[in-house]
């Protein structure tokens, strides 16, 4: 699923200036294709977050039509009839698990770098995530 996580300069902007005294907005052009630090900063954690839930949905939607569970979803709500609520219970927990089991913020970084070429540090990692409990909390998706 791609995702987009810079924004391009605006096609014009304002600069203040001071002229007599007095200040004044001169109109630029921006380069086309220049993204904007401000713009992208505001949004990257929030756009990559939201970018995570979107597949996860995906993910759930897809293996349950596999599974031949009609699935109501909105968000990041996902509604069964009764009889299919352990099966999308385990459901959500099998995707859950194998979904998290990759680490994103070094496959993020590695991908921003090589298009951008601007080295990044190393994304913070604490190392304590045991992929094999991921999903194993039975209150999860309760």
């Amino acid at each position: 699923m791609p995702v987009v996580l810079g924004r391009e300069m605006e096609a014009r902007r304002r600069v203040p200036t001071a002229i007599s005294g007095s200040k004044r907005w001169r109109a630029t052009k921006a380069t086309p294709g220049e993204l904007s630090a401000l713009a992208t900063a505001r949004g990257i954690t929030a756009n990559l977050i939201h970018s995570f839930d979107g597949a996860f949905c995906q993910r759930i939607v897809c293996s349950a039509g596999e599974r031949r569970i009609d699935l109501l979803t909105n968000h990041d709500c996902f509604a069964v009839v009764p009889a299919h609520a352990d099966a999308l219970h385990e459901l959500l927990h099998q995707e859950l698990a194998t979904f998290y089991a990759t680490g994103w913020l070094p496959k993020v970084a590695e991908e921003i770098q090589a298009r951008s070429g601007v080295e990044l540090a190393p994304p913070p990692m604490v190392e304590t995530l045991e992929v094999s409990k991921i999903g194993s909390n039975p209150y999860a998706f309760s």
